[in-house]
């Protein structure tokens, strides 16, 4: 067993309080303080940037993918494009024919059809 004076204990005490003392006023952050903040910024940016990046890459992809795109379901509701556009196109037909017809025309009967069709689909 090691036989300690108090002398040597009293220094070795003046010592431990001398470094912690030291490191915890040093206003210089030390190399590993900076390594530290730089990896936290990379990791708060890293995600975001790539899906930036990722978007700016494949943007003419995307838009014409988005572009073809008619219909989307999101929680139970469905909004469809072509549907819109029909009756739309239905309605500017029927302003242009301000006099009464006896018979729908081909086009709005191909869009009828493809609305009823649309309708059933999407209550079964």
């Amino acid at each position: 067993m090691l036989d300690a004076s108090p002398e040597v204990i009293a220094k070795l005490a003046d010592l431990v309080r001398s470094a912690s003392y030291n490191a915890a006023s040093s206003h210089q952050p030390a190399f590993l303080d900076y390594l530290k903040g730089a990896t936290e910024f990379v990791t708060a940016v890293a995600w975001p940037s790539a899906a930036v990046t990722c978007v700016f890459l494949f943007r003419r992809q995307l838009t014409n993918f988005i572009g073809d795109v008619d219909s989307v379901k999101l929680f139970g509701a469905e909004i469809s494009r072509r549907i819109n556009k029909q009756i739309e196109q239905s309605a500017k037909e029927a302003q242009q024919n301000s006099g009464m017809s006896s018979a729908p025309s081909a086009g709005e009967l191909s869009r009828a059809m493809v609305v009823k069709s649309r309708q059933i689909a999407i209550y079964h």
